[in-house]
């Protein structure tokens, strides 16, 4: 009982903050999860008690229907997600991959090589 209060408080002071801020709700519900959690102020520490409220979050995000974006708003961000995010990912990857090469990352028993350093990269 006391665990639903803790998580109802920190959810109804954490959304309202972040929405005035200009930010999510989805930001506001895992500021309140980190801040009561156990690497935060510890109020609640059992595990079994945190997923259990999880799995209630989710089940109600899936039944309001909101639990993705629409698809129309998807459909008109398509060239942005695939186009930007496709360049930024490769970006990334070749940032990483040349990084770990230069500084000889490999699997111990091999003999280098390229492949090592792009798992780690893809990774």
């Amino acid at each position: 009982m006391i665990n639903s209060f803790i998580y109802l408080s920190a959810a109804v002071i954490a959304v309202p903050l972040c929405r005035m801020l200009g930010l999510g709700a989805i930001i506001g519900y895992l500021g309140a999860g980190i801040a009561i959690g156990p690497w935060g102020l510890g109020l609640v520490t059992n595990v079994e008690d945190i997923l259990h409220f999880a799995g209630i979050r989710r089940g109600a995000d899936a039944v309001s229907g909101r639990s993705g974006p629409e698809p129309g708003r998807l459909w008109s961000l398509r060239r942005a997600i695939f186009g930007w995010e496709c360049a930024q990912m490769a970006a990334c990857v070749a940032l990483i991959f040349v990084a770990c090469y230069a500084l000889g990352v490999w699997i111990p028993g091999t003999f280098g090589g390229w492949k090592t350093p792009l798992v780690a990269a893809l990774a």
